[in-house]
Formats: C-alpha cells, structure tokens, sequence
C-alpha cells in the first residue's frame, strides 16, 4: 500500500477538502462550491471510474483502478487513496473545512475558507447531476472568509495544500484553526 490509510475508532476527526480540480486557484468550471452548497454534500472527482470504494479492500481497490483505468497510471496511487479514504475513513460527524488550495511558495497567501462541514453518509452516485460522483452529504455553514495560510499551517501543518484532500486531523487542531476563522468572523459557531 503506497498511502496510509486510516484505521477507524469512534473518534471524530477534521478533514479538509478542496473545492477545485487541478492546481490550487483553478475557478470557473473547475470549483465546485456551489454545488457542493447546492446539493448540501461535500465530493471528490475522477469521472469515469464506476467503482465503488467501499465494496474493496483498498488494495483490491488499487489495483482495480490499476487495471482498468489506465489513463490513471500516472496517479493510480493517489486517485486510489484519496477515492478509498473518502469513502471509508471519512465518517459520520467528522468535520471538513472547505476551501481552496496553496502551495508552499505561496507564503503570504490568504486562503478562501468557503465553509465548514458536518458531514454525513458515503455515497456513490450512479448518475451525477455534475461530474464529481463520490460524494457525502453535509451540513454546511458558509463562510466565505479569507484566512491566512498560517494559521493552516500553525493548526495542520500544512506547508502545502495542492491534493484533494488532507487529514485526518483532530478536533483539537480544528479548535486551533477554529480561533483563525473567529478573528474574522467572531459570530462562527459550529
């Protein structure tokens, strides 16, 4: 296995998800925040594979994409891992915060927070209404703020922010980036 996956306990974890295909920044038809506020989930990408994470081991899951997908083969490891962790380390009640990415040159760059999610059930979409079909549903608090990428840093660790998704992390980071996000909006609750 080339990514490690997390082993599940009853404790909640934080996550964090970007909204973009491609590099961090990318907009137009390549963010999808308004659909995830739109259809209350939260999704990653890859039109094209039907598969559903969770009826695999993650390596059968691996090499399932391994051996049909071969316009992944470049990726395969980290399409296959971010897909698989999705759909099953992600639970029930964990917390996403939504945003966009960064690299790590970009030192003074302020990142948009678009929203934090409680999210819900796994599910994989037979015939999605947009191209993201693995997906969960979520309660999100749009925000809409921009933080500044040390504060990412200072609770995650994140010198960089360029894959689909980043974690797990605890609650206890989240309280940390939490004071972030209060300093512009005092009002945030979760």
């Amino acid at each position: 296995m080339s990514k490690k996956i997390v082993e599940r306990t009853d404790e909640r974890y934080c996550w964090i998800i970007k909204t973009t295909k491609g590099g961090p920044g990318e907009q137009g038809e390549g963010d999808y925040w308004d659909k995830f506020l739109h259809d209350n989930v939260v999704a990653v990408g890859w039109a094209g594979i039907d598969e559903n994470p969770t009826d695999y081991s993650y390596d059968d899951f691996l090499n399932e994409l391994r051996a049909n997908y071969p316009w992944e083969k470049d990726n395969v490891a980290h399409t296959a891992s971010t897909i698989y962790s999705f759909a099953n380390c992600w639970q029930s009640g964990d917390i996403a915060i939504v945003c966009e990415g960064y690299t790590a040159m970009q030192d003074n760059k302020d990142v948009l927070v678009h929203g934090i999610a409680t999210v819900g059930d796994f599910s994989c979409d037979p015939r999605p209404k947009w191209e993201w079909r693995f997906k969960r549903k979520a309660k999100i608090v749009p925000l809409n703020v921009r933080i500044s990428k040390k504060v990412f840093v200072e609770a995650f660790g994140c010198r960089s922010m360029r894959l689909t998704i980043h974690g797990p992390f605890t609650l206890k980071q989240f309280e940390k980036f939490k004071k972030g996000i209060q300093k512009k909006r005092p009002d945030f609750q979760i």
